[in-house]
């Protein structure tokens, strides 16, 4: 009966130890923090400022919008992020929450809208512009000074 007892009493404690509280959080057009029947978007965010994990935000109808990865709380790695009819808007990356690496978007057809990399925040390298149709009309260097 102890036994049984000091068992529960082991994974209750792991479970508590392990678990991450988490908070729904809503954003209007901007992406300001605001009350459920104003906003546009939500996200389910993990109250600790230094987690690290996924993290995903949707429109306020249920779609996905976006997800991201976090180490210590900040955007590391890749992200992407989805038009309201699931069609791929934006893939990018982060480097301690700063954009940082290639970024390709996309119209909600599907086709190419322009593609380019940042370093350390801005702009930099040759970005490629496309129209509707997936011709690209417009080059040029944004070199990141």
């Amino acid at each position: 009966m102890i036994s049984k007892f000091i068992f529960a009493l082991i994974i209750t404690s792991t479970q508590l130890l392990f678990s991450q509280k988490t908070d729904t959080v809503y954003y209007d057009k901007e992406w300001e923090k605001c009350p459920k029947d104003l906003a546009f978007y939500y996200g389910i965010r993990k109250v600790d400022a230094t987690y690290s994990g996924s993290e995903t935000a949707y429109y306020i109808t249920g779609e996905k919008h976006s997800s991201k990865k976090l180490k210590n709380g900040s955007e590391q790695g890749e992200a992407t992020w989805w038009y309201k009819n699931g069609q791929k808007w934006c893939v990018g990356h982060y480097n301690l929450g700063i954009e940082d690496g290639p970024y390709i978007f996309w119209y909600p057809n599907g086709k190419l809208q322009e593609e380019g990399i940042y370093v350390n925040g801005a702009r930099d390298d040759n970005w490629k512009y496309y129209d509707k149709s997936g011709f690209r009309f417009y080059e040029y260097n944004e070199v990141n000074k």
